[in-house]
């Protein structure tokens, strides 16, 4: 696809890669109860015999996208930043791959001995994958040693222990080598997994007044500004918009659908600059007309319709289409 890169190609190539990688799919990752974050598949080998070559090439994505200054479209689990940090698991962090789970192991020890042992537990965990049934110890002979109430709390630890680490171990090895190799251990040290988190990911919601703050007009003659009805029809639409659609739109035209950490204010170009969010005037010539994207630039050229509701339905057919792709002008 022909293109001039000054910044929107790049964030687009990181954006389609990312939701390739992180595609359910492409069985690298699975989505974690929460629906909105990711966990490591431990049954990713039989999705892809490179498996961890990928699981290494996503690390390096991650650490070269924080290095570029390029946000990743894709949450991982809390544990998992965690591990990116070297921070202690504790068996809390499960509740945020599987809520369900954590909630029944927090049962556990509350339950008398004969509850316990009704429920016929053993040291070893079952896994189905595609029809087939296997055993796995989470200690040496644990199919053979019943879970009582003496055993019952290093039963929950050693189960935390192997959904958020045994389990993965070697894609987990292979996430933090590639991470590691771009960006050094000691750099993200001082970040805790929620800061890290944004820094990896931006902002999830678009807050629409610092957007107004920190946006620039542009036109043939200067005549944009703060309280021009165009102006003030696009922000207003932006409001009446949903979370999802205000992303779908904020991606379109700036080529990322999160705001960095700072706000608007840091958006940047392709050579690490400062490039604020733009809005530029151009005539209407047919009532066909959309508005046009320059996501190197993080602008949005804006027909002069004549409504609001016209402005709207334009905008909002950008923000539920799927749009991406560059031209040459």
């Amino acid at each position: 696809e022909p293109a001039k890169d000054a910044g929107g190609v790049a964030r687009e190539w990181y954006d389609q890669l990312t939701k390739t990688l992180f595609n359910a799919d492409f069985g690298l990752f699975k989505t974690c109860s929460d629906m909105s974050s990711f966990q490591i598949n431990s049954s990713s080998g039989l999705f892809n015999d490179h498996h961890l070559l990928y699981f290494h090439f996503a690390g390096r994505l991650m650490g070269k996208a924080m290095f570029d200054g390029q946000l990743v479209d894709a949450h991982l689990s809390r544990p998992l930043y965690k591990h990116l940090l070297g921070h202690p698991i504790l068996s809390a962090d499960l509740e945020f791959v599987d809520s369900e789970l954590y909630g029944n192991l927090r049962m556990l020890p509350s339950l008398d001995e004969d509850d316990i042992e009704d429920l016929c537990k053993t040291f070893c965990v079952e896994k189905s994958e595609f029809g087939v049934v296997t055993k796995e110890d989470l200690k040496p002979g644990g199919a053979d040693i019943e879970v009582t109430l003496e055993n019952v709390i290093e039963y929950t630890q050693l189960l935390v222990k192997y959904y958020l680490f045994s389990s993965v171990q070697q894609q987990l090895q292979h996430l933090l080598q590639g991470f590691y190799e771009v960006v050094p251990h000691y750099l993200v040290s001082v970040f805790d997994s929620q800061e890290l988190e944004v820094l990896l990911c931006g902002l999830n919601r678009v807050d629409i007044e610092d957007w107004k703050s920190h946006t620039e007009f542009r036109g043939e003659t200067n005549e944009l500004h703060a309280k021009h009805d165009l102006v003030v029809w696009f922000f207003e639409c932006c409001e009446e918009m949903t979370d999802a659609q205000r992303s779908k739109l904020l991606q379109w035209c700036t080529g990322c659908a999160r705001v960095p950490i700072e706000g608007f204010v840091a958006l940047q170009s392709h050579d690490g600059k400062l490039c604020r969010f733009a809005l530029k005037s151009i005539p209407l010539k047919t009532d066909d007309d959309f508005p046009v994207a320059h996501t190197c630039f993080n602008r949005i050229d804006l027909p002069k319709y004549k409504t609001k509701e016209h402005m709207k339905r334009k905008l909002e057919y950008i923000a539920e289409s799927e749009i991406s792709g560059f031209d040459i002008e």
